[in-house]
């Protein structure tokens, strides 16, 4: 089985090359996709436009073919091919507890910040949070232990 690696977004665009005489033609091919009832699409090639998470799988190539010898009855061929589609695709974050901004009052203390990575391919190995342009934390979580004046916290996560 090959393997195609897009990312999100992307035109995917899968060949099904087959030898045989007569010549394949695409009334011949047919695409489905493993787990994906309805997914069946005919032709030589495979175009997906804009691909996205849910292209993500196991695409099939099956090649019908009908062969009429000079001699003797009509035998029906089929031949299958497979290929692995892997789309690349940024994290869905989540920032808890959530809110639009965070205002937090002089002398208050102990604000966790939870960075929650719900979907991600690949999966996210680290994170960055960044607080006026600097790199502030590197943990999942980041804590503010305590405030000395008045101040509006603008925090940005990189997962």
């Amino acid at each position: 089985m090959s393997t195609q690696t897009l990312t999100e977004g992307n035109k995917l665009i899968i060949s099904c090359i087959g030898q045989s005489y007569p010549n394949i033609t695409n009334h011949d091919v047919k695409w489905t996709k493993h787990n994906n009832e309805t997914f069946n699409r005919v032709g030589v090639q495979l175009v997906i436009d804009n691909v996205n998470r849910v292209d993500n799988g196991t695409f099939v190539c099956s090649v019908f073919l009908q062969l009429t010898p000079s001699v003797g009855q009509s035998v029906n061929v089929t031949g299958r091919t497979t290929v692995e589609v892997d789309i690349l695709y940024r994290p869905d974050v989540t920032i808890s507890p959530f809110r639009d901004s965070y205002k937090v009052i002089e002398n208050t203390t102990n604000l966790d910040l939870t960075c929650n990575v719900t979907d991600a391919n690949p999966a996210v190995t680290s994170y960055r949070w960044y607080k006026d342009g600097v790199k502030v934390s590197t943990a999942a979580t980041y804590f503010i232990p305590r405030f000395t004046d008045i101040i509006q916290e603008v925090i940005h996560v990189m997962p």
